[in-house]
């Protein structure tokens, strides 16, 4: 990359991205965290994720975010990395002829458990800012 200068990937640096970076179409703000996945490894995120971008970019599921949860020490490094990158990352996809880089934006939800074993709520880009004793969003 001669000649570039690194962008560090954050919801007000997606505009700043090279032109050929496909960006999400769709209203993070929007998006409903109804999926929890334990555990947001690469392997998930290179998977799962990419289809339901696909979905929110062509304006359906979005009510179909996803709630990343660790349950495990070596979780919070990937968490905490995601929350410096407001829960977003990129996906290099790969083709027979070429490839492409996708920054990917449905996860909107992290939930950890902390040392005294308590959850911990780290992070929300959708519309839940507070959820009822019953888990059920607040709007």
């Amino acid at each position: 990359m001669t000649g570039t200068t690194p962008i560090a990937l954050a919801q007000n640096t997606i505009g700043d991205l090279a032109e050929a970076v496909h960006r999400p179409a769709y209203d993070r703000s929007k998006v409903i965290a109804s999926i929890v996945h334990f555990g947001v490894g690469g392997f998930h995120r290179a998977h799962e994720p990419m289809y339901l971008d696909a979905l929110m970019n062509d304006g359906k599921a979005l009510d179909w975010g996803l709630c990343g949860v660790g349950v495990l020490p070596h979780d919070r490094r990937i968490i905490d990395t995601l929350r410096a990158q407001d829960g977003l990352y990129t996906l290099i996809v790969r083709g027979p002829a070429e490839a492409s880089l996708e920054v990917m934006a449905h996860l909107v939800e992290h939930r950890v458990r902390n040392a005294q074993g308590r959850w911990k709520w780290i992070q929300s880009h959708g519309m839940v800012t507070e959820r009822r004793p019953n888990g059920r969003a607040k709007r």
